[in-house]
């Protein structure tokens, strides 16, 4: 079982440079004022144009053509973009910070790399939580749109694992494994609730494992 997540990084308002150039891009609000713009197979494509690059450093949906294009679109707006993925206890998470239209920072493949993006953001941890936990980067309600990031709050049974709305073909492009439909009784719950699940896994308590949060306290 693993978590995958591959995502643009916005403020709420800076949403546009992406909505107004690319018609496969779709926004997520997470709180705090910002958005995720999800690396949907399609919107790789389609920022890309298909063409062959090199992919930018560690990065697997990063590539120069990408980069070069985001660049020409920000002006002097903000953007990030993050790749995490986790797999059986092992894995990491890599991140660049654009603005300016220059590369503002680039943080190295390692762990606690999506805080470190949420902070130079302005986002703000609740007490006994990171702002990783806190925006509820740790799981998600699939609905129609495949796109509808649900924080804690909204409820705090439903921890889903997903990949931020790819379909079933695109999921295999970045090796998560299945995606399925089931009715489930989540811990803790006695009600029954139809999900779309990928890779839904838990233990009693209704922890997930394999997520980020699943691993060290130190992401």
């Amino acid at each position: 079982m693993g978590y995958y997540l591959q995502a643009f990084i916005c403020k709420q308002a800076d949403t546009n440079i992406f909505i107004d150039n690319f018609d496969k891009a779709k926004k997520v609000e997470i709180g705090q004022g910002l958005s995720l713009i999800p690396m949907t197979e399609d919107l790789f494509d389609q920022i890309n144009n298909f063409a062959v690059s090199n992919s930018v450093d560690k990065f697997e949906y990063l590539t120069e053509n990408i980069e070069a294009k985001i660049l020409q679109l920000i002006g002097d707006k903000k953007i990030a973009y993050i790749e995490a993925e986790y797999f059986g206890g092992e894995g990491g998470q890599i991140a660049i910070i654009w603005e300016n239209n220059k590369r503002e920072k680039f943080l190295e493949y390692g762990q606690d790399k999506i805080n470190e993006v949420l902070k130079d953001f302005g986002a703000i941890a609740e007490k006994g939580e990171d702002e990783f936990l806190t925006l509820g980067l740790d799981f998600a309600d699939i609905q129609e749109s495949g796109l509808k990031v649900q924080t804690k709050k909204a409820n705090a049974q439903q921890k889903v694992l997903c990949n931020w709305g790819m379909t079933l073909k695109q999921s295999s492009a970045v090796h998560i494994q299945a995606l399925y439909s089931a009715d489930v009784i989540l811990p803790g719950s006695s009600s029954k609730l139809r999900l779309l699940v990928i890779n839904l896994a838990s233990v009693p308590g209704g922890q997930l494992v394999n997520s980020p949060t699943a691993q060290s306290p130190a992401r």
